[in-house]
This record gives structure tokens, sequence and C-alpha cells, in this order.
């Protein structure tokens, strides 16, 4: 099997079942988790992309009414959880493909890889569009490559390919691609140069490797946000995904939204961003006309949580990633405090000495949409307050790569 978005999370379902004749699959990007990977993400409920897709395409038969039923019963886990891959149960030769140019398919990838439990597995992290990358000649070259090894049985080595092979994005420069690893960067043990590292958001809206000890209350409402900033005085890489701990309160009401999001800034000041095909393959000469959609500009990597869902489910943990149970509601006091983890997804972006890496917060989302039909106002946000310094411990954690 091959093939991407649903032709891909197909896969990870159909394989999990473990038919006898299925040799091997090539998911090429796409979810594995249709509750909390698309459609009800950190607890927010995000239905546009569904509806879209339901009214432009159809079969013969009858299609599941995922809305109404989150609309329903968003707590039904037996339900969700069938849902949910059983990427644990494959047992045939995987070929997998991943980018971070997607806000539907990043984090099935890697945990597809992840989990599943032999070591015939290959994962490549390209530097572009999905769709781009999948009809290259180097990729199908490469599937054939596997194919061969593994439908016909040709001894050509295949199994030498590297485990893992990373792109990471410059943004202001030519993406590094295909760096031959054994494993994710991110899960230990590391390897020498890697580190896990914390940022400590401070009450001067910069971001510091100590809490400094000053507590500070900030707040932002409507569609504002707040901005904090690290300068890095020399060259380095985010790899995996990041971890936002956070202690937040509303005092207007007993729930909230909270939105992450990291980009990159320039030394000159100015917030860049990667764009995912190049110019001359999109039939235009400057990056300003490129579309403001997600597919084709990369910002940097999202994350979101409704603070009533925060409730994680450890059995569903992954080697570095924290899942949410979708079982309950943990209630929230209006004014009330609370600790919030909200998890990015992962990234892979170098930063040159004098650059900044940028923590974004705000009540509303702040990803470009997957198509311009998509394109929504953002939604006036209550008023939140975020506490920093002193007692509480407010960081961004992620894995740094020293470059």
């Amino acid at each position: 099997m091959a093939g991407n978005s649903w032709l891909a999370a197909s896969q990870w379902l159909v394989a999990a079942e473990r038919p006898p004749h299925l040799a091997c699959i090539a998911p090429f990007e796409g979810h594995s988790d249709h509750l909390r990977e698309t459609l009800c993400r950190g607890g927010i409920p995000s239905t546009m992309f569904s509806k879209m897709i339901k009214s432009t395409l159809a079969g013969r038969g009858q299609q599941e009414d995922d809305v109404a039923m989150l609309e329903r019963d968003p707590n039904c886990r037996e339900y969700w959880d069938d849902k949910r891959a059983r990427i644990d149960r494959i047992q045939v030769p995987a070929y997998i493909l991943g980018s971070f140019s997607t806000l539907l398919h990043t984090i099935g990838s890697f945990r597809g890889f992840e989990e599943i439990p032999h070591q015939a597995k290959w994962i490549a992290v390209h530097a572009t569009q999905e769709w781009y990358d999948l009809y290259s000649k180097a990729r199908t070259d490469d599937l054939h490559k596997f194919f061969d090894r593994y439908l016909k049985g040709i001894q050509n080595d295949w199994e030498k390919t590297p485990p893992v092979r990373l792109s990471i994005l410059r943004y202001n420069k030519p993406a590094i691609l295909d760096m031959p690893l054994d494993k994710l960067p991110w899960h230990e043990p590391f390897a020498p140069g890697t580190t896990l590292q914390r940022l400590y958001l401070s009450h001067d809206k910069t971001m510091k490797p100590l809490n400094d000890g000053n507590p500070t209350t900030l707040e932002y409402k409507g569609v504002d946000l707040l901005e904090f900033a690290h300068t890095f005085q020399e060259s380095t890489a985010l790899v995996g995904p990041t971890k936002l701990v956070i202690h937040t309160a509303c005092p207007s009401q007993n729930d909230f939204d909270i939105y992450a999001q990291i980009r990159k800034r320039g030394s000159d000041g100015s917030e860049l961003q990667h764009i995912n095909i190049p110019l001359e393959a999109l039939g235009v000469s400057s990056a300003e006309e490129v579309p403001h959609i997600n597919p084709l500009r990369y910002l940097g990597p999202t994350g979101q949580l409704r603070a009533s869902k925060r409730k994680l489910a450890p059995e569903l943990r992954q080697k570095y990633w924290d899942t949410l149970s979708h079982d309950a509601e943990e209630p929230v006091i209006a004014g009330e405090i609370v600790r919030l983890e909200v998890w990015l997804w992962p990234t892979a972006i170098h930063f040159d000495a004098g650059e900044q890496l940028v923590l974004k917060v705000s009540g509303h989302s702040m990803s470009l949409p997957e198509f311009e039909m998509l394109l929504a106002e953002p939604e006036q946000a209550p008023a939140q307050i975020v506490h920093v310094g002193g007692d509480y411990d407010s960081y961004l954690e992620g894995v740094w790569l020293s470059q």
C-alpha cells in the first residue's frame, strides 16, 4: 500500500489489522488519530475542514457524521479511540514520509515511526509541501527501491537506508536536506551536542535559560497576543516537539482556549517564513506572490489547548509527547490560575547567532488556513492573564541540536 492523506491514514488502520497478504506499507503523510490530530486538537473543536471534505468528496455510500458526534458526545472515549490507529500492532515494513508544512498530518507521521514496534521502518522528513515531494522523481525512485525489496524480494541494500532522514528548515537560506540519523534526535539517549533545554518566560517578554525570579502578570484579550523572544548567541537548531508550560487565568469565564506558535525572526528583526514549494514550480517570481495558505507558507510549529480538556491519557503517551484523554472535563473557575501544558507539533528550525526564536501566545489561532476558502477572522478571545517568574515556572521546553 502507498498513498498520501487519507490514503496514508487508512494504511495505519489496515496494517494494524494484520491482513495476511499485506507485504509492506508506505504512508506518505496522514493522520493517525482523527479526533486528537484534526477534528478536536487540544480539545478545541475545529470542524471547518471536515465540513469542507464532506461537501466536496462523496462516494456511493453514506458518510459518518463526525462533526455531529463531536457535538453530541466529545467525551465518548470508546467511540473516538476506535478511530485511533493501533500502530503498535503493525508488523510489516514501513516507509514513512513526513513534513512540517501541514496542520493535518505532521504528528501522524512521527507517531507512526515511533510506535511501530519493529526496526524495519524508515522515515524521510522533507522540506516541501507533501504533494510536491510525493510526485518528485527522487521520491518515486526511492519508493520503487523499497517496493522492489519487499514486494519482489530483490536484494538491493535498501536496509542500508538511514532509519531517519531529517530536513532542517533555515527559512532565509536553503534547507538542510536528508540528514542521516539512527533515530529521531529528540529521543533519549541524546547524541553528543543534543540537549533538552528550557527557556523561561520573563517579565520583560524575553525567554531566558533560568527563571529570573521576578513575578509578573501579563495580559492579552480580543485578537491580541503576547510575544516572548530569545536571541541566540551561537548557531543551533530546535528539533522535535516543544512543550509550553504556562500559568494562566481567565477572570471572566469558567473556560478558555490558549494557542501557541513559534516563529523565527531574522537578525534584522523581520519575521521569516519558509516557502514550501520552489517559486519556479509555483510559476511566480517572488515570495510576495505566494498565496497566504499553510500548505505554501510554513510559519512555525503550533499548539493549542482548551483549559477544561487538559486531562492526559498516560497510557497513550509517546516517548516525547503527552496525549489528551478526551474522556472528561476538568473544570476551571473564573480567575483561577491554572498550570497548562501546551504541546507544539514537531519541527526542525535552524537559528544562526543573532537570530531570534519568538513564542507567540494568544486566545485565538494564529495559523494560516489550509485553503483560502477556509480563511476566517480571528475570534474575539476573553482577557487572559499570564503569570511568569518567581513561583510561576512558565517555560518553553525543547530539544536543541548544536550546529
